[in-house]
């Protein structure tokens, strides 16, 4: 990721300055650029894996790339009155509140090593899984590195390069997708030379199989992009001059059409922030969204950042028309007020501020977007989207996680922040770089890193669907920690967590440290179910002993109004 790719243009930097942050906005006719199918590939095992196409290194020794024209930028104009003063008010104050004895604890059902160092920084960790795989995604000095593994965790394809699946030379900044309605795989990278962006999906549901190749170019380079699935289309997010989102034909890349159109719109960015860039929303799940649904992009924004603005969640609504593309259109953004959260950890711009054990090196924080990835799942009666970033719980820019999870409910057709939390057990460790999913129970798992007084770490936690609202109610659970420093102060830009379409568990990757330098690992677990039991009137003995409390038992009426020498009970539906 190059971070801070903002060119001197005085005309379109004042501009943008001037434009108004609450501004609601209908963008269509968007611009049009042609994607090419480039390549048919054979299956992946008989793509000769020597000698693959160079590319440049992406990060090295700690040290952004420098970019000509590049600038400084100054600080937030509103960091004075930026709200909360003092402790996050989504801080979450009781954990592991439940009896471990009352349930079946969370289960870490798997985990296994996941690729190793690379030789430069970040790691850009993800992952997919779908019914019979698992694939993990992670920077390369020829680009994108890929391993796939069986749902046991033995390797089927060790450290593929995507390039020579692309058949040209890779940059990084991976992408892995599993589009559930489809059944395929999506692999993805930008581009060793050019703007461009390299797209590999799978003809079958095998990701050992072959692959269509697509290639299409961006005004700007594509810094930071990521790709969701939703209806009729991939939705493409980068980090350009301004924030982009791009729309690519997928029924025709399903099919390998030779040639397709990408649609893309830019929206205004917060000219004190540097390195910024609008999510995709991904569609998880086996029910499509409703008929005619907009796909979604996403933002959030500090008040710090801008006068005139509330710490928010911003929504952009995505009208793809693929007959007319002139007609498509973006609009919004839908403003969701959030709960006051900061993103000034050691300054606004700053890529060193999260502490770590034996050494004076810090990590990144990444502050300004929300995290890999955000999902969507339409559950009938109602549709859930999770999102997550990190925040500073306490002033002193102390990193915890603030996660959503957002519904709409029809009649309604506006969506509303359903629950909100920052997760930050007590303490002075530091959790972020956090990914989240949701999986058909309406369970959440958030998997997320730790340091501080402590090597860089792995971690998760977890909530049911029929846990108080705004907690991660299951323990904290550690992966593998970590047993050295690391020796960089660029960390990792995102990870990766998606939900087993089968069972519905939770696979998670992230980096930690094994020694000097990162390495990855790969971890399977499931949250408890919710037993809920239903309601029910029984008689018992008179003299039998009762008590109350959820999913207990308490006793009404008098003796003589059930039969002789009984009394009645009531059982309250509840949950374990």
């Amino acid at each position: 990721m190059k971070k801070y790719l903002l060119f001197i243009n005085m005309a379109i930097f004042f501009s943008i300055a001037a434009f108004s942050q609450n501004q609601q906005f209908h963008l269509s006719n968007p611009k049009l650029i042609e994607c090419k199918l480039i390549r048919i590939t054979p299956p992946l095992n008989m793509i000769p894996q020597d000698n693959p196409p160079k590319g440049r290194r992406k990060m090295h020794n700690g040290e952004i790339e420098e970019e000509e024209g590049q600038i400084k930028l100054h600080n937030p104009v509103n960091a004075a009155n930026a709200l909360p003063k003092g402790v996050d008010p989504a801080l979450q104050k009781i954990y592991n509140y439940r009896d471990p004895n009352s349930h079946t604890p969370t289960g870490l059902n798997l985990q296994f090593a996941g690729q190793g160092f690379t030789n430069l920084n970040p790691s850009d960790n993800n992952m997919a899984s779908g019914p019979n795989h698992v694939i993990q995604m992670i920077n390369h000095g020829s680009g994108s590195s890929i391993r796939i593994w069986n749902k046991t965790g033995t390797i089927l394809a060790n450290q593929v390069i995507l390039s020579t699946i692309t058949g040209h030379g890779g940059f990084g900044d991976p992408v892995v997708l599993y589009d559930q309605l489809a059944d395929r795989y999506l692999l993805a990278e930008f581009g060793s030379s050019g703007n461009h962006i390299y797209i590999a999906v799978s003809q079958t549901a095998d990701p050992m199989g072959s692959y269509f190749v697509y290639d299409f170019s961006t005004p700007q380079f594509p810094d930071y992009f990521k790709i969701a699935a939703w209806g009729n289309s991939y939705i493409v997010t980068s980090n350009e001059n301004s924030p982009a989102v791009y729309a690519m034909d997928r029924a025709k890349m399903l099919v390998g059409t030779p040639t397709s159109t990408v649609q893309r719109f830019t929206v205004p960015p917060y000219p004190t922030i540097g390195f910024q860039a609008l999510t995709p929303v991904d569609l998880s799940g086996s029910t499509a969204q409703p008929a005619g649904s907009p796909a979604l992009v996403m933002r959030m924004a500090d008040d710090a950042w801008t006068t005139g603005i509330v710490d928010r969640l911003e929504i952009y609504s995505f009208n793809v028309d693929w007959v007319t593309p002139a007609n498509t259109t973006l609009t919004g953004p839908d403003l969701l007020p959030t709960a006051p959260f900061s993103t000034n950890f050691c300054g606004f711009t700053t890529f060193s501020c999260i502490p770590q054990q034996g050494s004076s090196t810090k990590l990144d924080p990444l502050r300004e977007v929300l995290m890999n990835k955000s999902y969507y799942r339409n559950f009938g009666s109602y549709e859930s989207l999770v999102c997550n970033h990190v925040t500073d719980i306490d002033g002193t820019s102390h990193a915890g996680v603030r996660w959503y999870e957002l519904r709409k409910t029809p009649p309604s057709t506006s969506w509303v922040i359903y629950q909100q939390g920052t997760y930050a057990p007590a303490g002075t460790l530091h959790r972020w770089m956090a990914c989240i999913a949701i999986n058909g129970n309406g369970d959440i798992g958030l998997g997320y890193n730790i340091a501080g007084t402590t090597f860089p770490t792995m971690a998760y936690t977890g909530r049911r669907s029929c846990d108080p609202l705004g907690t991660m109610s299951e323990p904290e659970t550690i992966v593998i920690a970590g047993t050295s420093p690391n020796a960089s102060n660029r960390w990792g830009d995102y990870n990766g967590m998606t939900v087993d379409p089968v069972d519905g568990s939770f696979w998670f990757t992230t980096n930690y440290n094994p020694a000097t330098q990162w390495a990855t690992r790969i971890a399977n677990f499931s949250l408890p179910s919710c037993a809920c039991t239903p309601a029910s009137i029984t008689t018992q003995p008179v003299n039998t002993t009762t008590c109350v409390g959820n999913n207990t038992s308490f006793t009404v009426g008098a003796a003589g109004t059930a039969p002789l020498g009984y009394q009645w009970q009531v059982s309250l539906a509840g949950c374990a």
